[in-house]
């Protein structure tokens, strides 16, 4: 059950999801952000950066985020040099701290982590988040202004607010007392959560003017290719107005377990999914019946160029 709940801001949260963004140079389709960006990235970044940063996305994600948590700061450049001073056991401390049923690491690995997380993002904030990201902060920041204010309608229904902000989530945790929602712009359309221990982390897509394609646009362009694969529509009728888990559509649908994994990339980028969040592992979802209800104004706004 949720007792606490807020919206926050700090620029080294922005950091970290710019980093993992980047790394997605090879799988960009699967974000919003404008191929420019994604141009830039590829021309700036060598092999062997790229590489560091892919090896900041592919880090058990509890790390990072309890580190993110724990620094008394607010600064990007603060936050790389503090996780580079911390000792093995210092980052033990704050990672199992935040997340008490992890799977614990040794504190030299640990250690280990702190210094590749640094490195990568200290390189990417003297490439790019040092240098170019300030106007997008400044949105992002708004986002957040706004949202912080929000929370005051939604002060019995967190949940509710949950749904609204992430347009993607059900909150169904019941272990979870604690949620920090963290406005993102680099990683939309998806969110980001993490569960550790009672608190849940999540960072929700925002859009940003200097980062993302023509929103309208782009989610018409998903929907079209989402609903015009037969596997994909068997998969939502599958689902129907049920709560489906991820193993009971691989069943009944025949497919291998990989090619559903896709089709629900593809269905949950295109906003037509709700990702159901609960205390045990199992993946569920169900129908945006919102999204399917909006494919024809949307699509009569574009051509009419409302």
């Amino acid at each position: 059950m949720i007792l606490q709940f807020g919206v926050e801001f700090k620029e080294y949260y922005e950091l970290l999801v710019s980093a993992w963004a980047a790394s997605f140079i090879k799988q960009q389709g699967q974000l919003d952000l404008s191929p420019d960006w994604f141009k830039w990235c590829t021309a700036k970044l060598s092999t062997k950066n790229y590489a560091l940063l892919d090896e900041v996305r592919r880090m058990d994600p509890s790390i990072p985020i309890a580190l993110l948590l724990a620094y008394p700061e607010d600064t990007a450049a603060g936050f790389i040099e503090w996780v580079n001073s911390l000792s093995g056991n210092e980052a033990f401390e704050i990672v199992y701290s935040f997340d008490p049923n992890g799977q614990r690491k040794p504190p030299q690995n640990l250690r280990k982590a702190c210094q590749t997380l640094a490195a990568g993002l200290k390189m990417w904030n003297d490439l790019y988040f040092g240098r170019l990201a300030k106007p997008i902060l400044q949105d992002v920041q708004v986002r957040a202004q706004a949202d912080q204010e929000r929370t005051l309608e939604f002060e019995n229904q967190p949940q509710e607010l949950i749904k609204n902000l992430t347009q993607s989530l059900i909150w169904e945790a019941q272990s979870v007392t604690t949620i920090t929602l963290i406005p993102q712009a680099h990683l939309s359309p998806w969110p980001v959560y993490q569960i550790g221990g009672d608190h849940g982390v999540i960072f929700y897509p925002v859009q940003s003017r200097l980062l993302n394609k023509n929103p309208e646009s782009t989610i018409l362009e998903r929907l079209l290719k989402a609903l015009g694969d037969p596997s994909r529509l068997q998969i939502l009728q599958l689902i129907g107005e049920n709560v489906v888990r991820f193993t009971d559509l691989v069943e009944q649908s025949g497919l291998a377990k990989s090619t559903v994994h896709h089709h629900i990339i593809t269905l949950r980028s295109a906003g037509l999914l709700w990702l159901h969040v609960s205390d045990d592992t199992s993946t569920r979802f169900s129908i945006r019946w919102e999204t399917i209800k909006n494919v024809s104004p949307l699509l009569e706004g574009i051509l009419l160029g409302k």
